[in-house]
């Protein structure tokens, strides 16, 4: 990497050296050096990536592929804008709603124009073959693969998650590098060599349209939603300057079903608008758009929805950072339904999106965030390294067996750590027996090893899950096996050398999102009864929440939390405090039923309508009724309320009687396996249901 300060020290010493030359001989041997070290250096971007876990690579892209880079620059005055924020954000602050317009944000962060110069002149000999957008901070370059392979002296290859075949990515599989004079102004790049999976979580069983189901007791429809919340059924947005936004990435929406929908619950007929390409026809999802679209809208009725449809290729902070470019007005409200493992984010991944996501609440617009669907243990990046609970056995289905004694052990290889076969980290990826033949043979040898009475089996009910099954406890097989390089031992509980046992979603664990997680409502029982979903309970999923491996905690949530951390020890399934810490970012902020949901879909079949789960159907459901208000806001000539967070705390505070308390739930499991312990829910703030439900008429 080029380091402009051991360059300077170099000419320095050289130049005292030369001090019995002529002027003009000493200038040459210095443009010489400098010239030398500019040529082989070329102001290094980013490092090498021949294999970007947990993507691997699958070959050369082909030269007409398109690529899309973005350039962010070092932006200036960050400690104001975080001021401002706090100030806009706080209902105790005299400032409180008092937003700043888009162009006074852009001044207030945006580099000096003598770096912005610097980087039109670098990119102006590419005009011709690259689409180049320039906001206050950063340069965005829609290209094709020849033309970016030479901007950045590198080449692209094609990579594919191994665990979701839709995710591709094109990423260089050679070093970038960028002119030396513009490194030292750039903050990070984009869509080179970063490749953490985003990931939309739902679940659906489908009947046709013309065939509800006949046991409806759970079915949650715009309406019951609305009984259970205490929110006014003819409520409507009448003020065309309020927008509610849905984000979608490599998913698109059907308009069919969003009118199925809308005529099947007699609802307000929509306002729509869409951003983006359509890409149904490429094979995209649209489970979650659907979802997305025919909550908000039915939830928020009569207020404009802008669909703003990403492609994979872009990362959350190239998202928040770039959409004030692309809508005709700022939602006031914006719905993310999609997560990634924040452990393999990069931190600055993980701060641009929080200062863009600042800036757009200094802008009166407030971003809420899906908490996640896979419980604290997350998913995709995990080390496996939490205790099983054996009582619970296969959750993804498909077994032969219905309980195991022993469902982990430790395999090694080399500094390499795996708890398998829960972990899911790069490591753990690797071990696939179905494609790594030498581990298969590993295992096989374990196996072999063992008594027939433990009847020990690797069970794999479909590609990528894999179980243990064992008739002992784990103490009682034999270990000591080492074949191929992989050495496998015993797994006797939480080791701290084995890796953080928990994975948070991000971006709902960013501390300037309103993290919203989900719950399940029984509309059998006597009063209102409310838990956090669970694979345990009818919420068929666990809802995520936890605490931040990277972001420190908002003050605004401190009291919160340290009211749960001091009651933490006597809750049931409840992990210790050395599998996270309690100084970081605590999330979700509050919970919304998430279960059950009838969504209308569409095939060549036709439509159909079934349920779905997920935080993914929370999110936005919750997120359009917070649009009614800021409709209601509006109408009475007052700002919009832009971030929730402060004011949701202050509210739980004040008038605890403003949400419902969630108890009795621990959200120890992921979609395929059960830890002893998660985060378990208490009286007042948890980090799985945060401050709890809503109640709109408090």
């Amino acid at each position: 990497m080029f380091n402009l300060s051991t360059v300077t020290h170099v000419l320095k010493d050289l130049s005292q050296r030369l001090d019995g030359h002529t002027a003009m001989s000493r200038g040459v041997l210095l443009l010489c050096l400098v010239v030398a070290i500019h040529c082989k250096t070329f102001g290094v971007l980013r490092t090498k990536i021949a294999d970007v876990p947990p993507f691997v690579a699958t070959g050369t892209a082909m030269s007409h592929e398109a690529v899309r880079v973005t350039l962010f620059l070092k932006q200036n005055n960050l400690d104001q804008l975080k001021r401002t924020f706090d100030a806009v954000s706080d209902p105790a602050s005299p400032s409180w709603r008092q937003f700043l317009s888009r162009q006074d944000v852009d001044d207030m962060v945006k580099p000096d124009e003598a770096i912005q110069k610097a980087y039109r002149s670098w990119l102006a000999p590419y005009a011709s073959s690259a689409r180049i957008i320039e906001g206050a901070d950063y340069f965005q370059i829609h290209t094709d693969v020849v033309t970016a392979s030479s901007m950045f002296g590198t080449s692209f290859s094609t990579y594919q998650h191994p665990f979701n075949q839709g995710q591709r990515l094109i990423r260089v599989s050679s070093e970038a590098s960028l002119p030396m004079h513009l490194v030292s102004s750039l903050h990070f790049v984009a869509g080179l060599d970063d490749a953490t999976p985003r990931y939309k979580i739902t679940g659906m069983g489908g009947k046709t349209l013309q065939k509800r189901q006949a046991n409806t007791q759970y079915m949650i429809t715009p309406a019951r939603l609305k009984s259970y919340y205490n929110v006014d059924p003819t409520l409507k947005g009448t003020q065309s300057s309020n927008v509610n936004g849905v984000v979608a990435f490599d998913d698109w929406f059907s308009a069919n079903a969003l009118a199925g929908f809308t005529q099947y619950f007699n609802l307000t007929q929509p306002t729509v608008k869409t951003y983006g390409t359509n890409c149904l026809a490429q094979g995209c999802d649209q489970v979650e758009s659907d979802l997305d679209m025919q909550y908000m809208t039915s939830m928020g009725p009569g207020i404009p929805v802008y669909f703003d449809g990403n492609s994979g290729q872009v990362s959350f902070s190239e998202w928040a950072e770039t959409i004030t470019q692309k809508f005709d007005v700022l939602p006031h409200v914006l719905s993310i339904s999609y997560g990634a493992s924040e452990y393999q984010a990069d931190s600055d991944e993980l701060d641009r999106f929080d200062t863009a996501v600042q800036k757009l609440g200094v802008q009166g617009s407030s971003v809420m965030v899906s908490s996640g669907d896979d419980g604290a243990m997350g998913i995709i990046a995990t080390t496996g390294n939490c205790p099983a609970d054996v009582s619970v056995y296969c959750l993804g289905g498909g077994c032969q067996n219905n309980a195991s004694l022993c469902q982990q052990i430790v395999v090694t290889q080399g500094q390499n750590k795996c708890v398998f076969p829960v972990g899911t980290d790069p490591f753990c990826a690797y071990l696939d027996p179905s494609q790594n033949t030498n581990f298969r043979s590993a295992m096989n040898a374990f196996i072999s090893k063992q008594k027939a009475s433990c009847a020990l089996s690797l069970e794999n009910p479909s590609q990528g899950d894999y179980y243990l099954h064992s008739k002992c406890t784990c103490p009682n097989l034999t270990y000591g096996v080492t074949s191929n390089g992989y050495t496998i031992s015993v797994y006797s509980g939480y080791d701290a050398s084995l890796g953080r046992p928990f994975d948070p979603s991000f971006p709902a664990s960013a501390p300037s999102v309103t993290s919203v997680s989900a719950s399940v409502l029984d509309p059998t029982a006597t009063g209102f009864n409310e838990l956090p979903t669970s694979t345990l309970n009818d919420g068929r999923f666990d809802t995520g929440g936890g605490f931040s491996l990277h972001y420190p905690q908002p003050s605004y949530q401190a009291s919160a939390v340290a009211s749960w951390v001091a009651q933490m020890s006597t809750l049931p399934h409840q992990a210790p405090s050395s599998y996270f810490d309690v100084t970081k970012r605590a999330y979700p902020d509050v919970t919304f039923n998430g279960a059950w949901y009838q969504v209308v879909q569409e095939d060549n079949q036709g439509l159909s309508i079934g349920p779905i789960f997920g935080t993914s159907a929370s999110c936005p459901a919750f997120a359009a009724l917070i649009g009614l208000v800021n409709d209601q806001l509006i109408a009475q000539g007052k700002p919009p309320l832009g971030f929730l967070n402060p004011m949701l705390y202050h509210l739980a505070e004040t008038n605890p009687a403003a949400f419902h308390d969630l108890t009795g739930v621990s959200n120890r499991c992921n979609r395929k396996y059960c830890c002893q312990s998660g985060f378990a829910a208490s009286p007042g703030y948890d980090p799985i249901s945060g401050l709890g439900s809503p109640d709109f008429a408090q």
